[in-house]
């Protein structure tokens, strides 16, 4: 279920000064998440995923220390679509 917080955060993925104001910043793309998790450089809040999404990142999200990993949200592509 996507909370009123991550609804809220995902309406203004374009915004980066709303972003910037709060201290976030958002990464797209398997890949450059996949990075961003492999060089632990960032701690990684959330992430909001497909369930295709979801099984190609599932090896990466394994390799995080469970203590460091993220809350992971699983929604459908049409849910995702309905808050952009």
């Amino acid at each position: 279920m996507i909370t009123p917080e991550l609804a809220e955060l995902i309406r203004h993925t374009g915004d980066p000064a709303w972003l910037l104001d709060r201290g976030w910043f958002v990464a797209e793309g398997r890949n450059v998440v996949r990075r961003l998790l492999e060089a632990r450089r960032f701690q990684v809040e959330a992430l909001l995923l497909t369930p295709p999404a979801a099984s190609g990142m599932a090896a990466a999200l394994e390799a995080v220390p469970a203590a460091d990993r993220p809350c992971v949200e699983v929604v459908p592509q049409a849910e995702l679509d309905r808050l952009t």
